[in-house]
């Protein structure tokens, strides 16, 4: 059986994303679910990785149904040496409504990355509990 690290965990997990990602536009949201589609002010990549403890299947968008949820999300970034590392947030929300395009939109000033949950322009929820990194390659 193949041992690998956390690290090259994440370098799998995120590259199986990407190319999950490519097969297919993303959806618009349903009568019976939101979207929530993601964003950032620079490089880095920002992709969906776990809706309430489960694995998503593509990381470009959460689909999710209306109520209560805990969205965990992995930034690809470069440290200040130049090398990749893989930070994680989670986002709790309680009022998602169904029908709607919702946006995690990440920053980064200098060394700190921060997410905002968004609709339209307002600022719904942020990041709790830090962003935790561990570098890649």
């Amino acid at each position: 059986m193949l041992k690998t690290t956390r690290p090259a965990n994440a370098v799998l997990c995120a590259l199986t994303l990407c190319l999950g990602a490519c097969a297919a536009p993303p959806p618009n949201p349903g009568p019976d679910f939101s979207v929530v589609r993601f964003s950032h002010d620079n490089q880095d990549e920002v992709l969906g990785q776990k809706l309430d403890g489960k694995t998503t299947e593509d990381g470009r968008t959460f689909q999710l149904p209306a109520g209560s949820h805990d969205l965990v999300v992995i930034v690809e970034r470069r440290d200040p040496n130049g090398k990749t590392q893989f930070c994680y947030a989670k986002i709790e929300y309680a009022h998602f409504k169904d029908g709607e395009i919702y946006n995690i939109h990440e920053q980064r000033i200098a060394d700190k990355v921060s997410l905002q949950l968004r609709r339209h322009q307002e600022v719904l929820a942020t990041n709790t509990g830090g962003i935790n990194c561990s570098p890649g390659s």
